[in-house]
């Protein structure tokens, strides 16, 4: 899946299924392939008609499927599927999320989510510097600030980026 060979990806997944058929991460991983092969036209059309049916999106599709509404030009329709889910993310998925939003060049609804899991991440330098970057563009400093703060105390190397915020928000007025 790394190399982008989605066919062969597929057909490992179901190899290994075939023998242990009972694995629920590996199934959630083949139903997740399978939707990243789709074109997003069709990928949208069939949540549509999953949705018709009364089905909720399920959250192995979910990463794809805001990708996906992105990708076409549907932005409003990938935030409002975001939105709506905000306070029963987890953290794993809200970070799929966030990078999906960051990339996507939605950096308000990402910083939101960047913001909520913080702690989960405050080693994570990539993390903070997209959410650092989202937050810049959305004219949020103070708000990472604020929540650098708590933080201070266990994970110092915020001192030095909550001060360069600082300078940087001030140079921006």
């Amino acid at each position: 899946e790394r190399k982008n060979d989605l066919e062969a990806a597929l057909q490992f997944y179901d190899q290994y299924l075939d023998t242990h058929p009972g694995d629920n991460y590996a199934a959630k991983q083949r139903v997740r392939v399978r939707a990243k092969m789709l074109d997003p036209e069709a990928l949208i059309d069939e949540i549509a008609a999953l949705r018709d049916l009364g089905e909720e999106v399920s959250p192995a599709l979910l990463p794809e499927y805001v990708r996906k509404l992105f990708e076409s030009g549907q932005a409003p329709k990938a935030r409002e599927e975001v939105s709506s889910r905000l306070g029963r993310l987890d953290g794993k998925m809200a970070t799929q999320l966030a990078w999906i939003c960051y990339k996507a060049q939605a950096y308000d609804l990402a910083c939101t989510l960047f913001l909520a899991h913080l702690a989960a991440n405050l080693d994570n330098r990539k993390y903070l510097v997209a959410l650092e970057a989202a937050a810049t563009r959305c004219n949020r400093i103070a708000q990472v600030i604020e929540a650098y703060h708590p933080h201070l105390g266990h994970a110092r190397h915020l001192y030095g980026r909550s001060r360069s915020l600082s300078r940087r928000s001030r140079n921006r007025r």
